[in-house]
């Protein structure tokens, strides 16, 4: 996996390579031209190629946001096409100045010492130009890139706070919603636990009640009981009486009939 600052340093060893090549395609056909600048400007391309798909492969496995991905390869395409554009150019002056072969270049004895001297100051003096426009220039890159990166992040950073803003608020509306549902509800549980306590005390009462109707049962069957046997008792008693009665009125009857015959 690749990280930021891996990429950022590959980004500047590019757009060095890219430099050095514009810069030493420019040279193409002035007095350094030759075999060992169009084989610097070779080795340059092939550097070139070989970082490039070194930020290829970089760029998919780097661990970062979508926004500083898409950026990073923005910086990467822009660069490419500068390079196309700086190749084509280099294509176009190599055509205009081929390289001579078996020349030599031989200098003028009788050529002044001060204009020499002169031309090579001011050859110096267009060197250091170049390169300090050079290094302007990538300072230039490098200080726009890192303030892109840095935008990209910022900006990734206030999505995220957004983001967890929504879910915060989100959660605050949810638990003032369980808030009013748990009120809703403690009414709720509240009449249920009363009528939870009226109806045990209720069937305490009723449990009462029915001890109470079962002894009243009880003493009822006994008294029941005893008033059936009461009953039983009189009517065998009265039965009795009857019984005895009647026997005695039907013997006196006899014996009155047996002494009115005796006297006739």
């Amino acid at each position: 996996m690749s990280d930021l600052p891996t990429i950022q340093k590959q980004l500047k060893k590019i757009v060095k390579i890219k430099n050095n090549f514009t810069r030493s395609c420019k040279r193409i056909g002035s007095k350094g031209d030759g075999a060992d600048l169009r084989g610097a400007l070779d080795q340059l391309e092939n550097d070139y190629d070989t970082q490039s798909v070194i930020i290829q492969t970089s760029l998919k496995t780097l661990q970062a946001s979508k926004n500083i991905v898409r950026k990073l390869k923005e910086d990467v395409k822009r660069i490419h096409t500068e390079m196309e554009t700086s190749r084509k150019s280099r294509a176009l002056a190599q055509r205009s100045h081929p390289i001579r072969r078996n020349t030599q270049h031989v200098s003028n004895p009788f050529a002044d010492q001060s204009d020499i001297n002169a031309s090579q100051q001011q050859q110096q003096q267009q060197q250091q130009q170049q390169q300090q426009q050079s290094q302007q220039n990538n300072f230039e890159m490098i200080q726009s890139n890192r303030l892109q990166v840095e935008r990209a992040i910022v900006q990734e950073q206030h999505n995220e706070i957004q983001t967890i803003q929504r879910e915060v608020l989100q959660t605050a509306d949810l638990v003032k919603d369980i808030a009013v549902l748990i009120l809703d509800q403690g009414d709720a549980i509240d009449d249920a636990e009363e009528n939870i306590e009226v109806a045990q005390h209720r069937v305490v009462r009723g449990v009462g009640e029915l001890a109470k109707a079962n002894n009243y049962q009880q003493r009822n069957r006994k008294l029941k009981c005893c008033c059936l046997i009461i009953g039983l008792v009189i009517i065998a008693a009265i039965t009795v009486s009857i019984l005895l009665t009647t026997g005695s009125g039907g013997g006196s009857g006899g014996g009155s009939g047996g002494g009115s015959g005796g006297r006739l």
